[in-house]
């Protein structure tokens, strides 16, 4: 077999392959409907639009950071009996 047969048959298989890769429903019936398909499709452009989430989800985040925040705590204790006071002085006498 010559080249030139050679090589007619591998563009021949070669076309085949991609024919057969290319999914039945993956074919446009317009330059939009093509466009919008890439679209869909474009690993990058996905990868783009995540980064856009994350940047405006990073800039809300710092806008809430530049308003002051309120923190409350509260809480009780329940004592059976009325609390006391002993304090001692220097001299070693007792206040109550």
């Amino acid at each position: 077999m010559s080249t030139r047969a050679v090589g007619r048959r591998r563009g021949v298989v070669l076309a085949v392959a991609v024919a057969l890769a290319v999914p039945a429903g993956a074919f446009a019936e317009s330059l939009t409907d093509a466009w919008q398909m890439a679209v869909a499709h474009d690993l990058t452009l996905a990868a783009a639009a995540a980064d856009l989430a994350a940047a405006q989800a990073d800039e809300r985040s710092a806008r809430g950071a530049r308003w002051p925040s309120v923190d409350a705590n509260g809480g009780y204790m329940r004592l059976g009996e009325s609390p006391t006071l002993d304090v001692m002085t220097p001299s070693g006498m007792a206040l109550q």
